[in-house]
């Protein structure tokens, strides 16, 4: 892709006909691995498509999946696809069967969910990468997106996926990987998946599945006052002629998100799955239009998280006042033992004595004034002074 003004890259994009107006307006979906040796496309990596097409797709809960996936094949049948199509397919199965592994774990009945739990989700991994491989994604300060449409697939099986965690010559919008037109974000690695200060985030339509088998899910300290969007983009069909505008909507902050920034896009799901690991939202916090899943042996800072459906595995955070009549009669108890405490002095010690007298009291202060100025306790002084020269003058 073209560099930026400073000559570095912008990193993967999918552009649909942005350059090229007879191509199709839909962007392509990217995918991009780490660890799958040399291969020119899914067919020729390491991973054992043809096991897991028999076990998972042509058997199982594979037609469900399927029917799920009916878009994205065209309306065609998985036969009628070509290789490396039904590979594709197969994958987008794959990561199903890891949110429905998560979603059985954290007991919510959204979706399809399993009997397995994460077991299910590790024997689709066994059966997909019989050999792990090595390799990490970093993104550094670049982004993986997609301006047209277009799903984001990420695969690390032997390493993790780190985005820029310094604002050291990074942009003023956080980089990351985004669908700007809608488009789901699916990432599945073995280890940590750390946004730093960058962004997960599908704009327009779109869920995200997030899996790491031994690792860590952490949303990131990116700020929240930060705003981006992306430029107002002038369409014309080649064909007609027509002119339309396309507006991409406000993105606020970093983290983890599925955001409504236009009217009239259907809400999207996020499922946050570490088995083994905790999931932490972070300074930047993890956002859903639609619902929240998240399957992890913790989850940290869960008051950054903001969820618009409904939310599974997430702990409730409750905030308790103080009951000002209760401690009032604390009080109260508290004076009238003391008072009797000092009225028989020879009484031993109560244990609930010393509970009481650790509630803690509610003080009101008023301030009704600082003082008199100067030039007031000045004028009282002089009239004092004269007053009782009044009162020596008269004759006694």
């Amino acid at each position: 892709m073209a560099g930026s003004a400073d000559g570095t890259g912008v990193g993967l994009t999918s552009i649909g006909n942005a350059r090229n107006p007879y191509l199709s307006f839909e962007g392509a979906n990217i995918i991009a691995a780490a660890g799958l040796g040399a291969s020119t496309g899914l067919g020729s990596s390491s991973l054992d498509f043809d096991s897991f097409i028999n076990t998972y797709v042509q058997g199982g809960k594979g037609p469900q999946y399927l029917s799920e996936l009916t878009a994205e094949m065209g309306g065609r049948s998985f036969d009628a696809l070509g290789d490396e199509e039904q590979k594709q397919i197969a994958l987008e199965v794959f990561y199903r069967i890891l949110r429905d592994a998560g979603r059985s774990n954290a007991g919510t009945a959204n979706g399809t969910p399993t009997s397995g739990g994460y077991a299910d989700g590790f024997a689709a991994i066994s059966v997909l990468f019989p050999d792990n491989g090595t390799g990490d994604i970093l993104t550094r300060g670049r982004d993986i997106r997609t301006r047209n449409g277009g799903n984001i697939s990420l695969i690390a099986p032997g390493g993790g996926l780190t985005l820029a965690n310094t604002t050291i010559d990074n942009p003023l919008a956080p980089p990351g990987i985004v669908t700007e037109s809608g488009g789901n974000i699916s990432i599945f690695t073995k280890g940590d998946v750390g946004v730093g200060i960058g962004r997960i985030f599908t704009l327009r339509g779109g869920n995200q599945i997030i899996w790491s088998s031994e690792g860590n899910i952490a949303a990131g300290s990116s700020s929240k006052t930060v705003k981006s969007a992306p430029p107002t983009r002038v369409l014309i069909d080649p064909q007609s002629g027509a002119v339309q505008t396309d507006l991409a909507g406000l993105a606020t902050g970093g983290g983890i998100g599925v955001l409504a920034t236009v009217a009239g896009v259907a809400p999207g799901n996020v499922d946050l799955i570490a088995p083994v690991g905790v999931v932490d939202a972070g300074d930047a916090g993890i956002r859903s239009s639609g619902n929240l899943t998240i399957a992890a042996t913790q989850v940290l800072n869960a008051g950054n998280i903001i969820v618009s459906g409904s939310s599974a595995g997430t702990p409730t955070t409750t905030v308790t006042t103080p009951n000002v009549g209760g401690l009032t009669t604390a009080g109260n108890t508290a004076g009238a033992g003391n008072a009797a405490a000092g009225a028989t002095k020879a009484a031993p010690a109560k244990p609930e004595a010393a509970l009481i007298q650790t509630i803690p009291s509610i003080i009101t202060v008023t301030v009704e004034g600082y003082g008199r100025g100067e030039d007031e306790e000045d004028q009282d002084g002089k009239e004092r002074k004269k007053k009782a020269r009044g009162a020596a003058e008269v004759p006694q």
